[in-house]
């Protein structure tokens, strides 16, 4: 597998034009991440991973990416401009915000219309006490483990634990 692929997916290549009306795709730095941007519709395309990188917090996944706020999940009208895979048409909203966004499930991309971004941080935002409820459950779970001896005795016996 070469640099930037995942799976066989080549993140490396620049040649991406727009699903939207198929006018090459200009690459600039945002944050560290390089975002493929359509200068007719300002429609921007994401590899994985690069929507934390480029907008923060409120726009990594994890945040938004969850059962409390995707809604329908649909077939797409346009194709990836990176891997050319039929895209996924998914419903985000969380109270009076909504959102549709175009997912690809084989090179995990997001496409966003203009706009998009920020109702997704939005999304993303609105869900901060919930994260940090789970946040604060997890430490208490944590807590409550105590000091875990990781030594290598343990573990070499936990996993005998699973030989035939």
């Amino acid at each position: 597998m070469s640099k930037g692929a995942v799976g066989k997916v080549d993140t490396t290549r620049r040649d991406l034009d727009c699903p939207r009306d198929h006018t090459r795709l200009t690459e600039r730095m945002v944050e560290g991440a390089f975002l493929d941007e359509c200068p007719e519709c300002r429609g921007r395309f994401f590899d994985h991973g690069e929507m934390y990188a480029a907008l923060g917090i409120h726009a990594d996944p994890s945040y938004w990416d969850r059962p409390e706020v995707t809604g329908s999940i649909e077939d797409a009208p346009i194709h990836c401009p990176r891997c050319d895979a039929h895209m996924s048409l998914v419903t985000l909203a969380q109270d009076a915000d909504r959102v549709e966004i175009d997912r690809c499930g084989h090179c995990k991309g997001i496409w966003l219309d203009h706009g998009e971004a920020e109702m997704v941080m939005k999304i993303g935002k609105s869900m901060e006490p919930v994260i940090a409820k789970e946040r604060a459950a997890a430490q208490k779970e944590l807590d409550a483990m105590g000091e875990v001896d990781f030594n290598p005795s343990l573990l070499a016996q936990f996993l005998a634990l699973f030989k035939k």
